[in-house]
């Protein structure tokens, strides 16, 4: 599948303490991420496979209502994905796909 895919920004929310941005799955990012999946591996599965722009990865608990209350009011946005990256959380690194 390549690049450039359509992308429709939707809600901002918490994905486990990560403050998220969500994004629509479209069938193209979903095959585009199953490809790299069954690639390279070390992703989510197509089945657990959460499409989302991070904002912010530690919000402490103490500040998630807050970071919420303020990005609610963020309209839909859509636009285009023109590269693809994996990021390592145990070393803090980003890597081009």
């Amino acid at each position: 599948m390549p690049l450039p895919i359509a992308a429709t920004l939707t809600e901002v929310r918490l994905l486990g303490r990560a403050l998220v941005w969500a994004v629509e799955p479209s069938p193209c990012l979903r095959a585009l991420h199953e490809a790299v999946w069954s690639s390279v591996g070390g992703w989510p599965s197509p089945e657990e496979f959460v499409p989302h722009l991070s904002l912010a990865l530690r919000v402490p608990p103490s500040s998630q209502a807050a970071a919420l209350q303020l990005l609610t009011a963020v309209p839909p946005m859509s636009g285009l994905f023109v590269a693809a990256r994996t990021y390592d959380t145990e070393r803090r690194t980003a890597h081009p796909l």
